[in-house]
């Protein structure tokens, strides 16, 4: 009892003298540990909270910047009159998409009768499904180089692009995506397999989602060409972003290497060795999703444009996959039997 009482009297006299008597450097260490302690939380904690919170309810925003414009006309496109045809198509919510018919180079038609006869002459047809910035007419360029290849070319902007209402989200674009196919094949009477679809960036991802599914129903287009596009939404925002959680907070997600494996038509996908949004390895890992060959036996392509970014590749380097597809869309059936 004597000695456990020497000890406790011993331990209340040592914390007794720290009070009394602090030491100095303990005291030194205690003030920066809590000034680095309110140093992380806010400088560093506080941020990083604001900015996720931040993305969280502002990510439409950054993942669509619509270009709206009061209206567009067909001499916007700055082609020949008669070349370029303003279309429209309703979405199954009810809202008109503005859009352009592009007749290949050197045909014309004057009123709608003549746009009918155009469009039953047989042509191939690239349905063209644009990035994420701008709106139609910063597509002219491309447009008169899928032209050029003797074929016709549909262009619409997305809802909240251009002069069309509405608001975008995954859902609702998928669905007009949709929606213009059958405006394609049903109002216009054009056979997919005359079709080619085509899809840059945010446009692969959509152009990806609606051939899988054409392709689930048994009409598939002629083709499917991929340019600049990625495996999936949270891959690009995660290699961009790698210590922020906005892979996990994203609404619209486009799983194009989820879909790409029900497609049945040839694929072809090109990219940018030096793209510094989407990197080349993501376009790798959609192409490897991507089945080996199409039902007609045609094998899936690759193309790595070496020194080319992500904005900055010419459609006209396409050329000769295109004019295989469309060779291939032109090519008369042989009868059976």
């Amino acid at each position: 009892m004597v000695e456990e009482s020497v000890t406790v009297m011993t331990q209340e006299s040592r914390s007794t003298s720290d009070v009394l008597h602090p030491n100095p450097r303990r005291q030194v260490i205690r003030r920066w540990r809590k000034r680095i302690l309110r140093c992380l939380v806010v400088y560093v904690l506080i941020p990083y909270c604001v900015v996720t919170v931040i993305f969280a309810l502002m990510q439409r925003h950054f993942m669509y910047p619509a270009a709206r414009v009061d209206a567009i006309s067909s001499s916007d496109a700055q082609l020949p009159d008669g070349q370029v045809h303003t279309v429209s198509v309703k979405t199954v919510d009810g809202i008109p998409l503005g859009g352009w018919l592009v007749l290949a180079d050197g045909r014309r038609a004057e009123d709608a009768a003549s746009v009918e006869a155009e469009l039953a002459a047989g042509r191939p047809v690239v349905l063209y499904f644009p990035g994420n910035a701008g709106n139609r007419v910063e597509r002219a360029l491309d447009c008169r180089d899928f032209t050029s290849a003797n074929c016709d070319l549909f262009l619409f902007d997305y809802r909240g692009y251009g002069e069309n209402s509405g608001t975008p989200s995954e859902t609702s674009l998928l669905d007009d995506a949709r929606s213009i196919w059958d405006y394609l094949t049903s109002d216009c009477r054009i056979s997919p397999d005359r079709i080619i679809v085509f899809g840059e960036s945010l446009g692969g991802a959509i152009a990806t989602h609606l051939v899988a599914d054409v392709s689930r129903d048994g009409i598939p287009p002629a083709g499917l060409i991929l340019n600049s596009t990625f495996s999936s939404m949270p891959d690009v925002v995660h290699w961009n972003y790698p210590y922020f959680p906005f892979h996990y907070l994203l609404l619209d997600r486009y799983q194009s290497d989820e879909k790409i494996g029900d497609v049945t038509c040839p694929v072809v996908i090109t990219h940018g060795a030096d793209d510094e949004i989407v990197p080349i390895h993501l376009a790798r890992k959609l192409f490897v999703a991507a089945p080996p060959q199409s039902a007609s036996g045609v094998r899936k392509e690759f193309i790595q444009l070496n020194h080319s970014g992500h904005n900055d590749i010419a459609i006209s380097v396409l050329r000769d996959s295109l004019a295989e597809m469309l060779d291939a869309a032109t090519r008369p059936v042989a009868p059976e039997g």
